[in-house]
């Protein structure tokens, strides 16, 4: 289909979305609905809100293999795109504080650490990648009721039993009620683009991975320094030996304690030790730990996990995070900040 007879859809679309002060979701279907046909172009519905009247106003952009396009409409009584938001050049700022504003740029070259840590890295590539699939595929509504769930577990988990005690809250983080319903939208989407992209593969992974997926008893030791470790691959796997090497030293370089924990959550320098080929007794090699450094011995045989509806979406999680990682692997990663050199 040829651009000009696109934008020739496009035109009345955006004036009847506009005087019709659609949600951006049912903006979204429309236009869906309407770009079907075209088999060699993209459409993409951005929407924004004006603070001072609350009017929303829809951009579209088209493309194509020459570029984007991006079309806009304004209603006559309306303000065209370019002077929308009385303080556009304040865009870049955070947050300002007795009068003294602190930008994006300026907080995040405070975040110095934020390059030696993959996983944050990871998470804001992560997120873009996530937009970028929502914004190509059909809308993934949420139902209300679901959404009223997931407000009433979201106010459960932070101790929010009132209404006052949740408008306190909102106050404390900046948002509004509006805000918080949108974030948990957009958490609920992501969760909805996992399912569609994992679809029915959790079964054979869990099929596939049973030891992995169930949890075993392990004698757990962590030390500040991965030196103090070391002696234990000397030791029985007699937990009053542990305790011993423990106590040897004062004060909190070194914990040891029983428990069961999920291979599935552990790195790989101990989840092996859930194999039935691993014999009881078996130390694992010393990890990175929260609290410095770690190494377990397996004490018992592995527990089989129990079909739930917790290990769906752990598994599903799993698979959709090495989807993510995939596809970071082929991205065009372009950073706008950090040091200079």
């Amino acid at each position: 289909m040829e651009i000009s007879a696109a934008l020739a859809a496009i035109a009345p679309y955006l004036r009847s979305v506009t005087a019709r002060q659609v949600s951006e979701d049912e903006a979204k279907a429309e236009l869906t609905a309407i770009a079907l046909e075209w088999e060699d172009l993209r459409a993409r519905i951005v929407s924004s809100t004006e603070d001072y009247d609350e009017s929303r106003h829809f951009d579209v952009l088209l493309t194509d293999g020459a570029g984007t396009y991006t079309i806009s409409f304004a209603a006559a009584d309306g303000l065209p795109w370019p002077l929308r938001g009385v303080n556009r050049w304040s865009e870049e700022d955070l947050v300002r504080v007795n009068g003294t504003t602190l930008t994006v740029q300026q907080a995040v070259s405070c975040l110095d650490f934020i390059w030696e840590r993959d996983d944050l890295m990871n998470h804001l590539v992560n997120v873009c990648l996530v937009e970028e699939e929502l914004a190509a595929r059909r809308p993934f509504s949420v139902r209300g009721q679901d959404l009223q769930d997931r407000l009433d577990e979201f106010r459960r988990a932070h101790g929010l039993f009132s209404a006052g005690d949740t408008h306190k809250w909102l106050a404390g983080q900046g948002i509004s009620h509006r805000q918080l319903e949108r974030r948990l939208e957009d958490k609920q989407r992501v969760e909805l683009l996992a399912e569609h992209v994992i679809g029915d593969l959790v079964p054979d992974y869990v099929k596939a991975h049973q030891a992995e997926l169930g949890s075993l008893p392990v004698i757990l030791a962590t030390a500040r320094s991965p030196e103090d470790l070391e002696e234990l691959h000397g030791l029985t796997c007699d937990p009053a030996a542990w305790l011993n090497w423990a106590i040897a030293v004062g004060g909190s370089r070194r914990e040891v304690r029983c428990c069961r924990i999920s291979a599935f959550d552990s790195p790989p320098a101990m989840s092996f030790l859930a194999s039935d080929d691993v014999p009881v007794g078996t130390v694992s090699d010393v990890y990175p730990h929260r609290l410095g450094h770690a190494l377990a011995c397996k004490i018992g045989p592995t527990e089989l996990p129990e079909a739930s509806r917790e290990l769906t979406r752990r598994v599903r999680d799993r698979l959709f995070a090495e989807w993510l990682a995939e596809r970071r692997r082929v991205a065009d990663v372009e950073w706008y900040w950090g040091p200079a050199g």
